[in-house]
């Protein structure tokens, strides 16, 4: 993620909207907060009349192209071609279901496929891993002893149970460095 920033275009004061993801994934679309827009809770879709950043950049002729998890809806609001891929999901010793990481890579891998054959349009790819998003993965990279814990973070029983989160800001980082089509996509 560091590599791709340097080279990208970075927003250093942008804070989430709201703590949940449809409506920060809605408000990040739109421009505007959930109380404008009309996601207010997970899975609630955006009023019909919302403007969204598809439908600005298609009236300026681009081809605007959604990959894996976007979350957001309705289509009509969005209007993006779509790919979506479902990962299959597979069941911890927790009992909690969480992606299947080698489908979540393939999910990524469509992407330098589809610009060509548009080459003369322009193009807004946006792709989204399932990647930080609970249920996280089970952690296997971080010792719980060793990682900080922020005195103003949140204080639960056990903070450090909810390290299994840096195993999937991890992971996320690992499909954008393995590259999975997303560097040369972003060449065209």
């Amino acid at each position: 993620m560091d590599a791709l920033a340097q080279s990208g275009m970075r927003f250093t004061h942008a804070f989430a909207g709201s703590p949940t993801c449809s409506p920060s994934r809605a408000i990040l679309f739109t421009g505007l907060y959930s109380t404008r827009n009309g996601t207010m809770g997970n899975h609630t879709d955006c009023r019909p009349e919302t403007q969204s950043l598809p439908t600005y950049l298609q009236a300026l002729g681009y081809r605007v192209v959604a990959a894996n998890k976007t979350d957001v809806r309705p289509k009509s609001v969005f209007g993006w071609k779509c790919y979506p891929r479902p990962s299959p999901r597979i069941r911890t010793s927790t009992g909690a279901t969480v992606p299947r990481d080698s489908t979540r890579r393939k999910s990524m891998r469509f992407s330098p496929r589809t610009p060509r054959n548009h080459a003369d349009q322009p193009l807004c790819l946006l792709l989204g891993d399932s990647a930080p998003h609970v249920v996280w993965e089970p952690n296997h990279d971080f010792d719980p002893a060793v990682l900080p814990i922020r005195e103003h973070g949140g204080h639960t029983e056990d903070p450090r149970g909810a390290r299994e989160y840096y195993q999937d800001i991890k992971t996320c980082d690992r499909h954008l460095g393995e590259g999975d089509g997303i560097t040369e996509a972003a060449r065209l």
